[in-house]
């Protein structure tokens, strides 16, 4: 079952829809840690083209930028800690379930 390895630094990211609430195709259960955007995300496709796709396909990546950001603004930070950061940041979404909040986990302001 994707995502069902319970692998110490394994983060299983579910996808939300542009509704804020869980997507009717995303993995679920207890061991998805938190949900990133997985549906109308534009990708490239073959030919210089794109096009809109859906999926945690799509949601994972999402997380894996906001990780990079997290790692270039707080290189001191090791990865289980890098984690914990962006999953302590997230939105709460559908009454219980995390979404990942960029400008949050980076530490943005608003001016």
């Amino acid at each position: 079952y994707p995502a069902y390895e319970h692998v110490d630094g394994l983060v299983a990211i579910g996808a939300s829809t542009r509704a804020d609430t869980l997507a009717s195709f995303s993995t679920r259960g207890e061991w998805v840690s938190m949900l990133a955007p997985g549906e109308k995300i534009v990708s490239s496709i073959p030919e210089e083209r794109y096009a809109m796709w859906q999926g945690t396909s799509m949601s994972a990546p999402i997380v894996s930028g906001i990780m990079a950001l997290v790692r270039k603004k707080y290189p001191n930070l090791n990865p289980a800690d890098a984690i914990e950061r962006v999953k302590s940041k997230c939105d709460i979404i559908d009454g219980s379930r995390k979404r990942v909040n960029a400008g949050a986990a980076v530490g943005a302001t608003t001016n």
